[in-house]
């Protein structure tokens, strides 16, 4: 019998289902510009690399920037993050499928540009927030109210009274309104 050591197949032709052998596990390769097939729990599956450097093969091995990501695409690796190919939200890894994590409404949105960033300067009475964020204060979407991350989600903190609007930055507060008609 000879040794299978250094061998590798062009698996670029499986189909999603088609089955892998256990020493198989995690073999990828790049199918497309922005797609590799992978050996995932026996089976090859079709995984999606939408960030901005797609799929590549590289020193037998597939690169997959998985910085964009939708909401149900396959993961391996619980808590792992992406942006929202749209980048208005982040997403986390859970289960085995990219889950909504925060709603990214400020003005920068979900940036996958190096480390993720999830501008959460605006928000909703009820999104999630992270625990770490406990105390920081945020507007709503329409400027006249100030919510808090209370408890690992945004909650009304005070209104922003007649002609004041609420002003997100590093104190987030009810300023007055600019004149329009002058």
């Amino acid at each position: 019998m000879l040794p299978t050591v250094g061998v590798a197949c062009d698996i670029t032709k499986n189909k999603a289902g088609d089955i892998c052998a256990t020493h198989e596990e995690g073999v990828a390769s790049c199918t497309t510009d922005h797609q590799m097939v992978v050996c995932r729990n026996g089976k090859y599956a079709f995984e999606p690399c939408r960030g901005p450097a797609g799929c590549e093969n590289s020193r037998r091995r597939a690169n997959c920037d998985k910085t964009l990501a939708s909401v149900g695409d396959p993961c391996k690796e619980d808590g792992s993050k992406a942006c929202s190919a749209q980048g208005e939200d982040l997403l986390a890894c859970k289960g085995g499928t990219m889950q909504p994590l925060y709603h990214c409404r400020g003005a920068a949105g979900c940036e996958a540009a190096g480390k993720l960033n999830c501008d959460l300067s605006m928000a909703e009475v009820g999104d999630p927030c992270d625990p770490q964020m406990e105390g920081a204060a945020a507007c709503t979407p329409d400027k006249r109210e100030i919510v808090t991350c209370k408890a690992g989600s945004f909650v009304k903190d005070k209104a922003c009274g007649p002609k004041m609007i609420c002003e997100p930055g590093s104190s987030t507060q009810c300023v007055k309104q600019a004149d329009s008609g002058s």
